[in-house]
């Protein structure tokens, strides 16, 4: 007798199914033969396999896609293993979802596995399986403060807090500060925010583990809050003297009201006033304000405030010159006889800047003309002696703090 092996093989396509009959013929020396026949199946070995990348991500909250291939069978099974507790859309596909459980969740894990069915009651293969893990990655839980409200110029800072525990190193971020620029920085610094206006800030934090990622938009997290702009005149314009030493203001602030229409303003005045210290302010919008009589330069301080808080501060120097006075006398006689005084003619003034006299006759002829209080009028026209009458004047004075004076009138010459 002699015999051999039967090596039956199988590939997806070519199966080696049977049934298959097996033939055995015998022989004796006197050429006497006998032949038997032996029936048997064939089964090819079912084979299963998992297509993810193992392991796999997943984002807590998230199905994971489970994609498997499965020959020689009658069909699969997905189960889960080690405790895992989700669930799959469809258990007996190929291809399915997995929904992970709360346990799964809270281990940030999963197992499963897929199995293949037998084709008959008395299947004589094993099952094939393949399983897998599935890494379970949260979403990050994020927030950021502080929400700001400030005037105008700002430069602001952020803090953003994630409170899931996850890895720092696995966390990408994406600031939107609303007023045109971005950052990835954790903790931004140095933002700018040079005009009033709200601004929304918006952050995206990813858990680069999964692609897990979160937004989240703070609105109106920024307020920024014009600054008035604080100005004035006075009336008189920057000085007077000790005759009326009192200026009228005239407040000419303002405040942008874009955004916040509001536009409300505090006035603070501060009047500098050393002889009157406890009473030299004002809260009024239009104050004015008499000084004590004496004579100096005084510097006025208002300080404005908005509704919201913003200040701005301007001042402005006054002066409080002494008053001129000016005597002009009506009648000088030039031929020697009286006071000496009465010789010429002239004005007499005292706290005066600058002079000009000029003395007309009745027919508007210039008789004489200075610039100088010291240079009186003696009488005479280009050396001869002018008549007896009446003449005209004019004369201009200047105060200390340059305001011009003008007189005009006449006066007697006697002889």
């Amino acid at each position: 007798m002699s015999g051999s092996n039967f090596t039956p093989t199988s590939t997806k396509a070519s199966a080696i199914e049977g049934p298959y009959t097996l033939k055995l013929a015998a022989a004796n020396s006197q050429g006497c033969v006998d032949t038997e026949y032996y029936q048997i199946r064939i089964r090819t070995l079912p084979e299963v396999s998992i297509s993810n990348t193992k392991p796999g991500n997943l984002c807590a909250g998230d199905a994971y896609g489970l994609i498997a291939d499965a020959s020689f069978d009658n069909g699969v099974q997905w189960s889960t293993i080690q405790g895992s507790d989700g669930l799959f859309t469809a258990q007996n596909a190929e291809n399915t979802d997995y929904n992970h459980g709360t346990g799964d969740a809270g281990n940030r894990k999963a197992w499963v596995k897929i199995s293949t069915l037998p084709l008959a009651t008395d299947e004589v293969c094993p099952q094939a399986t393949d399983s897998m893990e599935i890494i379970i990655n949260p979403y990050p839980v994020i927030s950021i403060d502080p929400p700001i409200q400030e005037c105008a110029p700002y430069i602001a800072n952020f803090t953003s807090t994630e409170s899931e525990g996850i890895n720092p190193a696995n966390l990408t971020y994406r600031w939107d500060f609303g007023n045109g620029d971005t950052s990835d920085q954790v903790n931004p610094t140095g933002i700018n925010y040079p005009n009033q206006g709200i601004y929304n800030v918006g952050l995206t934090v990813t858990n680069t583990a999964g692609n897990c990622v979160t937004s989240i938009t703070e609105n109106s997290f920024v307020e920024i809050y014009p600054v008035p702009v604080a100005a004035f005149v006075t009336d008189p314009l920057a000085s007077t003297t000790i005759a009326l030493p009192r200026f009228q203001m005239d407040n000419l602030s303002t405040l942008q009201t874009d955004v916040f229409a509001n536009g409300a303003m505090n006035y603070n005045w501060k009047f500098n006033d050393q002889q009157n210290p406890l009473g030299d302010t004002s809260t009024l919008k239009n104050p004015w304000y008499s000084y004590q009589k004496d004579t100096g330069y005084y510097t006025i301080y208002l300080l404005v405030t908005s509704d919201k808080g913003c200040i701005d501060t301007v001042s402005q120097p006054v002066y409080i010159g002494p008053d001129i006075i000016v005597f002009i006398p009506d009648a000088f006689s030039p031929n020697g006889f009286g006071p000496n005084a009465n010789n010429v003619f002239i004005p007499v003034a005292t706290n005066f800047k600058d002079f000009k006299m000029v003395i007309f006759n009745r027919w508007g002829e210039k008789m004489y003309e200075t610039e100088s209080i010291e240079e009186p009028w003696d009488g005479d026209y280009y050396g001869k002696t002018a008549d007896q009458g009446v003449y005209v004047y004019y004369i201009e004075v200047s105060s200390l703090d340059d305001k011009v004076y003008k007189f005009d009138g006449t006066f007697h010459l006697l002889r």
